[in-house]
């Protein structure tokens, strides 16, 4: 069993069994992005570190019977355009190159208060304002 081919549900249930980690998840998927993403170009940037940090997390709240629900300990990406502390936020545009927001945004501070486990930030046409991808 490959963890990068779970369903959410299907992963969410190995979670709260014991029968895999967060971190092994999340491995699973660092190994899937290693592979696809010179030839995807999906994401813009990516957050292993923090991740790391906040599968370990969702690791320490399940062995401690805390559960935050569904997407606790699942690996997700987020578009580019979501403001996202400390990970570099463009919306796709060459302007914000660099930009490093110093808070979450609303739907951002949800996902991590339901123990999502965040990898980074997918493409998008600039400012999302669709035409190309």
């Amino acid at each position: 069993m490959d963890p990068a081919d779970l369903s959410i549900t299907e992963a969410g249930a190995l979670l709260r069994s014991g029968k895999l980690s967060a971190r092994e998840l999340l491995d699973g998927v660092r190994t899937r992005v290693s592979m696809t993403e010179a030839h995807l170009h999906a994401y813009l940037t990516l957050d292993f570190e923090g991740a790391a940090v906040a599968a370990e997390a969702a690791d320490d709240a399940f062995a401690r019977g805390e559960d935050a629900g569904p997407l606790q300990g699942i690996p997700l990406a987020l578009k580019d355009n979501m403001v996202t502390r400390g990970v570099e936020t463009t919306a796709g545009s060459a302007i914000l190159s660099g930009y490093r927001p110093p808070y979450d945004g609303g739907a951002v501070s949800r996902l991590r208060d339901a123990g999502a486990v965040i990898i980074g930030k997918t493409n998008l046409d600039e400012f999302a304002m669709g035409s190309s991808t």
